[in-house]
């Protein structure tokens, strides 16, 4: 998470022995955060009043997944996805109700991630319910996004739905809903990707009939160049912003596959 390609370097994490001196807001519309000690703060707005309780340094809130409740990880680090885990996906049966999706992979602070993408009908919490909302299938054996005690970990597509706030001292996540929640743009290339290597943009799963096959793309494959620069230059943020361009927008690509490299012509669509 922390390869930038030509973007500042990040000097390092703010984590709980931060925030837990503060009653932190975050407002996602406007990109502000607003600190307020705790000895001054008294929430005074309109908002659900969810409890929390700490595994380890994660807080964790009560939410459902299609009527399925679990304890999930409020995880303001996850900028994609809701995350459900292997374990409760089998034991609420959600595994089997939804068909296979494409295969996604991921890295973060908590580690890799692989899943796959699923439309979830439903997820509440605090009274609220997000309809349609993408989600990761993980069955991960080892690592943060293998727990059997947690059923998943929430980020920026349940939580930018709201404004939070963060009470850690009294154990409360207030939660005030947005008439216009933030829209995640839609990975138009059709592909799932990686970059662990500094060169290198890795396609990790290709969507059939889609952009990418259309390229003849597919999964394996190493993405050494981006519009005549090196992939070096690119962070995965920054493929990531390209790849949700505009439908109808050109990348041209070299890709290598084994001994052999090629160049290409992605054009994205809906």
């Amino acid at each position: 998470f922390y390869e930038r390609g030509q973007r500042v370097p990040l000097a390092g994490i703010l984590g709980l022995e931060w925030f837990e001196r503060y009653a932190a807001r975050i407002d996602y519309v406007k990109d502000n955060l607003t600190l307020t000690p705790l000895a001054k703060f008294a929430y005074r707005g309109v908002a659900s009043h969810v409890p929390i309780r700490f595994q380890e340094d994660m807080p964790l809130a009560n939410a459902a997944a299609d009527g399925n409740n679990g304890w999930f990880g409020v995880d303001t680090g996850n900028a994609g996805l809701l995350i459900l885990y292997g374990d409760y996906l089998r034991r609420t049966g959600l595994l089997t109700k939804y068909a296979p999706g494409m295969t996604i992979r991921g890295e973060g602070t908590g580690g890799s991630n692989s899943g796959t993408i699923q439309t979830l009908s439903s997820f509440a919490i605090g009274g609220h319910d997000i309809g349609s909302l993408k989600t990761d299938f993980t069955q991960m054996k080892t690592g943060s996004f293998s727990s059997w005690t947690e059923a998943g970990d929430l980020g920026l597509t349940v939580l930018s739905h709201f404004t939070p706030t963060f009470d850690y001292a009294n154990e409360t996540l207030y939660l005030e809903p947005v008439a216009h929640p933030i829209e995640m743009p839609p990975n138009r290339s059709g592909m799932a990707f990686t970059k662990t290597q500094a060169d290198v943009i890795d396609v990790t799963a290709v969507r059939p009939n889609s952009p990418a096959t259309a390229a003849g793309i597919a999964a394996g494959d190493k993405i050494t160049a981006i519009n005549g620069k090196s992939a070096a230059d690119f962070s995965n943020a920054d493929w990531y912003e390209l790849v949700t361009g505009p439908a109808g927008s050109v990348v041209r690509l070299t890709v290598q596959r084994g001994t052999t490299t090629r160049d290409v012509t992605l054009t994205l669509h809906n």
